[in-house]
């Protein structure tokens, strides 16, 4: 639609330009009315763009791609394979938390790569009502999360001078 509408204006452009270039020919005025006019506007009636909520999806999807992204590096699959599976993990992840399954659910989650930062923005995503999750649940899906990757939680950073001495490249 949009397409087409630029063409018919910018055909009627070139129409203006010899109306009013060089050769003034002002025989082509109803012409460049048609296509400047009446054509763009009988082709965008009631097919206007609402940009705030074009603006809307197009955030979305800017999201979901960097989710995907996001996973596709976690888990080292390829983008293509990731977009396939993403809503089946996401819906059996819900589902074992749902079910009172939290160790279940912390071993479907690391048997796929995923980090637990990923997957609450992919509940949040795909809509995931964790609403239906007892507390208790989410507090043993919270502590076997934990658990099992304190290593990576609050890890002190090592200086350059530290991380040298511990290399085993030899000069």
């Amino acid at each position: 639609m949009c397409a087409q509408v630029s063409d018919d204006i910018s055909f009627g452009d070139l129409i203006d330009a010899q109306i009013h270039g060089v050769s003034q020919n002002y025989s082509l005025l109803p012409y460049f009315g048609l296509f400047a006019c009446v054509l763009s506007t009988r082709v965008a009636v009631g097919g206007r763009i609402d940009f705030p909520q074009y603006l809307g999806k197009m955030s979305s999807s800017r999201v979901v791609g960097n989710l995907l992204h996001g996973i596709s590096l976690d888990s080292d699959l390829c983008l293509s394979d990731t977009q396939k599976y993403i809503e089946i993990f996401v819906k059996e992840a819900c589902r074992l938390l749902e079910n009172g399954c939290a160790t279940e659910c912390v071993d479907y989650i690391d048997q796929n790569g995923i980090t637990r930062e990923t997957l609450m923005n992919l509940f949040k995503y795909y809509k995931c009502d964790l609403e239906n999750v007892d507390k208790k649940d989410k507090a043993a899906f919270t502590k076997e999360w934990n658990s099992r990757h304190k290593e990576t939680r609050n890890k002190p950073v090592k200086s350059v001078e530290e991380a040298e001495k511990d290399s085993f490249v030899e000069e």
